[in-house]
């Protein structure tokens, strides 16, 4: 046959939801004005596939790495997870390589052709818009 017939290959843990992502910082959120926030998700075990889109026509007040949220924190390892943006505008510079630390419920974005560099909260405009999904391990 396929695969096992144990408890253990059993599917016991499958959910469906939307959730409000935030754009802010990682140290300190800050406050935005949003138009828009919308997130789905899938869960099916300790594996997460979301998707979500934020639009926003203010933002202040944020310190730290610029972050997106996610529906649920994060567990594993760093690259247990995948986080890519499909659009955006009103950002400079801004990559679409998503990366973020075990046991954080976000995930942090590259600058556009640095490898290893993140926006910083400082350059998150006071309106923009982003279009963002990903999968990643979780322990909730």
């Amino acid at each position: 046959g396929f695969g096992g017939t144990g408890a253990a290959n059993q599917l016991d843990d499958y959910e469906e939801g939307t959730y409000l992502p935030t754009i802010g910082g990682s140290s300190a959120l800050g406050t935005t004005t949003y138009s828009e926030q919308a997130g789905v998700y899938t869960k099916i075990g300790n594996m997460v596939r979301f998707s979500g889109s934020i639009q926003f026509s203010g933002h202040s007040g944020s310190s730290g790495i610029m972050a997106i949220s996610l529906p649920f924190a994060t567990g594993g390892a760093s690259w247990q997870g995948n986080f890519t943006l499909a659009y955006q505008s009103g950002f400079s510079a801004m990559g679409y390589a998503g990366y973020t630390d075990p046991g954080r419920a976000d995930f942090f974005i590259r600058k556009d052709g640095a490898a290893t560099t993140l926006i910083d909260a400082a350059e998150i405009p006071s309106g923009g818009h982003v279009i963002f999904g990903g999968t990643f391990v979780t322990t909730a």
